[in-house]
């Protein structure tokens, strides 16, 4: 067994206990316990501003984004009602937690608000990318608390400070703490061992949404933060290319691929959580052009999933990349 499957399976053995543990940790916000045999509540204040009466430890948690679902479950929380997800977006561990779950929210429409009435949620997570009027009417339906991720670029709100907000809503920021420090000790003892090959080493990631267009991603986005983070430089064609694009990702035709990360040492293509490639990476790959980059001809091309949900996508993302240091030192 190799020293990544070992650690992937350390990550997922706190990913699982965090699943299983009972209780909750402690959250910040303002403290509005009830007396008696009434579940124990507070007051916390969402992205839109308003304040959210929820309980401390809530028990029937409905998620209308998959972005909120990774975050749950990246926090021991398992939803009574998510949002649409994908086998390969998610570990088996995941999958099987979320199998039976009803899906009540796809990713193009509203949530269906019966559908979600019939969980009895004590608490909702939604997104600003529902519309206020939808937002009000789950509000009717149970506490509702909204996550801003509409903003892009530099005003983006990064995965781990989402995590972290998650977490206080949901009463477990010691679980936060714990993703946290195992995380931080990870990307620091590949920092450690991978210094020669990161400093000063121009890197850049790069997907593809729609046909015929490659996705660059900019340094702020979630996972250009990661990589940064490591030590990396990252791509300046790539800065300017991303530069005010919304959620920090720019769609470029491939016949700008050469000027838009042209300048990467190391390329980075996105995937799902098994390292297979969209049909538009796929694509991308057979075009001269792509043949043509320099860290594609010299063998510097790695694999990730670029959309950092939350502790699973960002150690799946360190193992990826330590996969590609390790080819580049042969």
């Amino acid at each position: 067994m190799n020293d990544n499957r070992i650690r992937f399976l350390v990550i997922a053995t706190i990913l699982g206990m965090l699943l299983t543990a009972c209780g909750s940790g402690g959250g910040g916000g303002d403290d509005n316990d009830t007396a008696g045999g009434a579940a124990e509540t507070r007051t916390v204040t969402d992205d839109f501003g308003t304040q959210v009466t929820v309980p401390v430890a809530p028990q029937r948690v409905v998620t209308t984004h998959f972005l909120l679902t990774m975050g749950t479950l990246d926090l021991g929380v398992a939803p009574v009602g998510t949002a649409v997800w994908a086998p390969a977006n998610v570990t088996d561990r995941y999958a099987a937690t979320l199998a039976d779950v009803p899906v009540v929210a796809s990713q193009t429409a509203e949530p269906e608000l019966e559908k979600i009435a019939a969980q009895s949620p004590d608490l909702i997570l939604a997104t600003s990318f529902n519309d206020e009027q939808v937002i009000g009417r789950l509000r009717e339906i149970a506490p509702t608390y909204v996550v801003d991720v509409s903003a892009g670029g530099a005003n983006a709100t990064s995965w781990s400070e989402r995590t972290s907000q998650l977490a206080d809503v949901l009463g477990r920021t010691a679980e936060a703490g714990t993703l946290a420090s195992a995380f931080e000790q990870r990307k620091q003892q590949l920092i450690q061992t991978h210094a020669n090959q990161i400093n000063g080493t121009t890197a850049a990631v790069v997907t593809g949404f729609r046909d015929d267009n490659a996705s660059v991603f900019a340094a702020e986005s979630g996972i250009g933060q990661i990589v940064t983070s490591l030590g990396f430089t990252y791509s300046p064609q790539a800065t300017v290319v991303a530069a005010g694009a919304q959620n920090g990702i720019a769609n470029v035709s491939f016949e700008r691929i050469t000027t838009s990360v042209g300048d990467a040492e190391v390329l980075f293509l996105g995937s799902d959580l098994n390292g297979g490639l969209s049909p538009v990476v796929t694509a991308l790959q057979q075009t001269q052009l792509y043949r043509d980059l320099p860290a594609v001809r010299a063998n510097r091309v790695g694999v990730f999933k670029p959309q950092v949900t939350g502790y699973t996508d960002a150690n799946f993302a360190l193992d990826q990349i330590e996969q590609t240091l390790t080819g580049m030192q042969g």
